[in-house]
């Protein structure tokens, strides 16, 4: 069992590494502006592909090295890892609890094990000096989640995000736009699992985000919007979305062709005999005496045996 645990391993760590460089040729193919929009969508959706196909992958092998490993080496397993140590606690907790603090066949024990081993800086030192008992377990996770899962301190986090993004100055940069959009959206979509309402920033926030689109954008938003109504920051991030599909499908229905229409006619007119070639390259044989002329010029032979 020892031997199939290792080789089940190694697999996953190959897997991971492959995984890894195929999210760093996406975030190249993002980053490079010399490839053409349209190589770039072809491109990515490949990668997609490929990242689903490496997730599921991952998943089973997760799955059967769980079944393989025994209770009693859950300490060597998870002894040295730091795969989570610089990560925010926000993001570690949420892994960490689907994965240990819920899993019923886990001691809180070896929960408390797993915990100690993959934190790293401040959030370790905090419950270091904790011995591994089961009523330690639950005072670190609580005073884990006191000071680093304040609400107030996400909060700000994502609002800070939002106010420091990058703005677009042309509309025809629609990888740009994209990427404003997917940050609007992913920081607006977390705070509202906070449940912060938009309309409790959205009048201050609003008018910050119009600076970040470009002019041509803003001006269309605020000839729609109607003049008395009060921001809506779902509304204005909606409208950006708009904004970029439009933008994105046009670009797609405008793109040049491969072959132009010059470039049709001579794929199809290559090599391709014209009427007067044929007729040129034909000689005239006569039936009656086959020498080089038309059958009803031939003197040889009279009418009447022509006609015979």
């Amino acid at each position: 069992m020892e031997k199939s645990l290792e080789d089940v391993k190694s697999k996953r760590k190959t897997l991971r590494s492959l995984t890894t460089k195929l999210i760093t040729k996406v975030e190249s193919i993002i980053k490079d502006e010399s490839i053409s929009y349209e190589d770039e969508i072809e491109d990515l959706i490949d990668c997609k592909e490929q990242l689903l196909d490496k997730q599921n992958s991952l998943k089973e092998l997760n799955e059967k090295i769980e079944s393989l490993i025994k209770s009693e080496e859950i300490e060597k397993e998870v002894s040295g890892s730091e795969e989570y140590s610089e990560i925010s606690w926000l993001e570690f907790w949420s892994q960490f609890q689907t994965a240990i603090h819920e899993n019923s066949s886990l001691s809180e024990v070896q929960k408390f094990v797993y915990l100690k081993n993959l934190l790293g800086g401040v959030a370790l030192n905090a419950i270091k000096g904790f011995a591994l008992t089961k009523e330690n377990y639950e005072k670190s996770v609580s005073l884990l989640n006191s000071r680093f899962g304040r609400e107030d301190l996400i909060i700000n986090s994502h609002m800070n995000k939002l106010l420091n993004l990058e703005p677009v100055r042309n509309s025809s940069n629609i990888r740009a736009l994209r990427r404003l959009y997917d940050e609007l959206e992913i920081n607006i979509r977390s705070l509202e699992s906070l449940n912060v309402v938009s309309g409790t920033y959205g009048q201050l926030l609003c008018p910050i985000l119009l600076k970040l689109i470009p002019e041509d954008i803003s001006l269309e938003y605020n000839r729609k919007r109607k003049s008395n109504s009060e921001f809506d920051v779902s509304e204005l991030v909606n409208f950006i979305k708009t904004e970029v599909e439009c933008r994105e499908n046009s670009k797609l229905l405008h793109a040049p062709n491969n072959y132009s229409q010059e470039g049709y006619k001579k794929l199809f007119n290559r090599n391709i005999p014209t009427a007067t070639t044929l007729n040129t390259n034909i000689k005239s044989s006569c039936l009656f005496c086959k020498s080089e002329h038309n059958s009803f010029c031939c003197e040889s032979f009279p009418v009447s045996e022509k006609i015979n």
